[in-house]
């Protein structure tokens, strides 16, 4: 097992890139996009190609420069199930209607690399961090939706090297007289007076391996709504029994998000420590330790009072024997 110091390098550095993100976000003078991308990809090491898909946030911070986070999944080339997350800054060419753009970016790229490494039987959870170099065309064709090409370099030194292929449809939250990105918007406050919010989460948790085991996932979620932009929640996760192992524990996490379709629906991302039990029921063998959780959400509010979310977590270990795992929920939630 590696040591929780690492584990805490590794949440030191995501935090601050969140933070980098958040410091754009919570400025009211940037619009904002969100993508659903599919695609292919091709590695030369191994020889192969396989499918991928993608979805990507956008910050308008000028007309000119972009902040995004992006989620890449890279498919299944032989031996290697990856995917992973980057935040990257952009520089962008508008032609003179503003309809169409062109923009390349880089950033670092946290990667999870379901693998088995020579020689072994043994699955393992490769973590590590690399470089994504990417370039994106976007076709502003008719308000709030737009259309993207995009291409992605990811280097890593420990894993495989991946040329993806995508294209998609884009989102835009805020209103905009005629096409092209929205700088700047109107910035908003709170949509209720409530601030405090209790959520019962329901769903499935799926092992990172090529078995990929599923368990019956539950939680129970209080979130705190600090600013309109940011959020605290505190979690009680019980990921059920996936087969090999169970695994609950509490989270503490901090949320950047955005409201948008006059603040009744918000995306989110959020990152914390997750301090869990890990029973190995056929061992018998028992460990308690922190990990880390990264969840992204959209969320619909029904009323002042109810809302919904769905809610990806990744939760990610600190050890390498493949008991990284996601975890998929869909809650019902109540403000006060």
């Amino acid at each position: 097992m590696r040591p929780l110091r690492t584990l805490a390098c590794q949440a030191r550095t995501t935090f601050a890139l969140l933070a980098a993100l958040m410091g754009v976000v919570s400025r009211p003078a940037a619009g904002q996009e969100l993508y659903a991308l599919f695609g292919g990809e091709h590695t030369k090491d191994p020889e192969a190609s396989t499918y991928s898909y993608s979805y990507q946030y956008l910050q308008n911070v000028t007309e000119h420069l972009i902040a995004s986070y992006t989620y890449l999944n890279e498919g299944h080339v032989p031996n290697h199930h990856r995917d992973g997350h980057s935040l990257q800054i952009w520089y962008r060419w508008l032609t003179p209607e503003q309809r169409f753009t062109f923009a390349l970016g880089v950033g670092p790229y946290r990667f999870y690399d379901t693998t088995m490494p020579e020689g072994s039987e043994n699955t393992t959870d490769l973590h590590g961090w690399g470089v994504m170099a990417s370039a994106m065309a976007n076709w502003y064709f008719h308000y709030p939706w737009v259309a993207e090409a995009r291409y992605n370099y990811v280097h890593t030194n420990s894993s495989i090297t991946t040329n993806t292929y995508l294209i998609g449809l884009g989102y835009q939250f805020d209103p905009k007289k005629g096409e092209g990105p929205v700088v700047p918007p109107a910035s908003y406050g709170f949509a209720t007076p409530e601030r405090n919010e209790v959520s019962l989460l329901i769903g499935q948790s799926i092992l990172n391996n090529f078995q990929s085991p599923k368990g019956a996932a539950w939680a129970v979620e209080y979130r705190y709504r600090f600013t309109p932009y940011v959020d605290f929640t505190g979690t009680w996760l019980d990921e059920g029994d996936e087969g090999q192992f169970t695994r609950k524990g509490i989270a503490a996490m901090a949320w950047l998000r955005r409201e948008f379709l006059d603040q009744h629906a918000e995306v989110a991302i959020g990152f914390g420590p997750y301090l869990a039990r890990d029973n190995y029921g056929s061992e018998g063998v028992e460990h308690t330790n922190v990990q880390g959780l990264l969840t992204v959400l959209i969320g619909y509010r029904w009323s002042e009072r109810w809302g919904s979310r769905f809610y990806w977590y990744r939760t990610v270990t600190n050890n390498s024997t493949a008991t990284d795992s996601d975890v998929i929920f869909l809650s019902l939630g109540y403000s006060f």
